[in-house]
């Protein structure tokens, strides 16, 4: 399995998923890991509103992180300040203050992406962003991905024994914030699994925990861009 920016650099390409979607997928990265942890004293079964979502910046052995997430740790610790707790406010003002920050990861991590498909020759042109550019390798990889989103969209007969890997769904479910249909496959695994309600439930609020972080990060980062842009169209 290639790197998530890999997929993303081709999917963001095509249009096919969203330019802030790979925040979404490495917070919730982070979060299976252990590196940052929801803070839901009062969640209790529901969801959490937004304003009181919080995460735990937890200490960590950076030189054991793999590069993506050490970048992305790196943001979500200078915006929590001293105390190591991320709360809405601050991710917003830090994004609103510092855009060019999440502005290069994001750009950073779409051209790893971009430059591991060049090594693997999934460009005809050197360019991603129409079908028609992409070599025989190249649509091999997105037919793979497509293909792993109707799996992932409708795996209702698969073996028990795969839904009961709780590793392998929590890599998934990265895969499945990547295409935007996180929510949907949580639901699917209850339906196969009735006992996993409980390991689910956690999935679902560490879903809603990466999209939040990913709303207040990214829309504060693209106020300020546009807000520049438009100052310096009108001279």
């Amino acid at each position: 399995k290639e790197d998530i920016n890999v997929s993303y650099s081709l999917l963001n390409s095509l249009k096919e998923c969203e330019e802030g979607d790979i925040v979404s997928a490495r917070i919730l990265r982070l979060i299976s890991r252990g590196i940052i942890t929801p803070i839901d004293e009062e969640h209790e079964g529901r969801k959490i509103s937004r304003t009181k979502v919080k995460f735990r910046i937890n200490t960590v052995d950076e030189t054991e992180i793999e590069h993506w997430d050490k970048k992305l740790y790196a943001i979500l610790k200078a915006s929590a300040g001293g105390d190591g707790i991320l709360e809405p406010l601050e991710m917003k003002l830090y994004c609103r203050d510092h855009p060019s920050v999440l502005r290069a990861f994001i750009n950073r991590c779409k051209l790893s992406g971009e430059e591991r498909l060049d090594e693997l020759g999934c460009s005809k042109k050197g360019k991603y962003n129409a079908v028609t550019y992409l070599s025989e390798e190249g649509i091999k990889m997105l037919s793979d991905l497509y293909g792993f989103k109707k799996y992932l969209k409708e795996f209702s007969l698969i073996d028990e024994r795969t839904v009961n890997d709780t590793y392998i769904w929590q890599e998934y479910l990265i895969y499945a914030t990547l295409f935007g249909i996180a929510d949907e496959v949580a639901d699917q695994l209850v339906k196969v699994n009735p006992q996993l309600e409980a390991q689910v439930n956690i999935y679902r609020r560490d879903i809603h925990f990466a999209h939040t972080c990913r709303h207040y990060m990214y829309s504060n980062m693209m106020k300020t861009e546009n807000s520049s842009n438009a100052r310096a169209a009108g001279g």
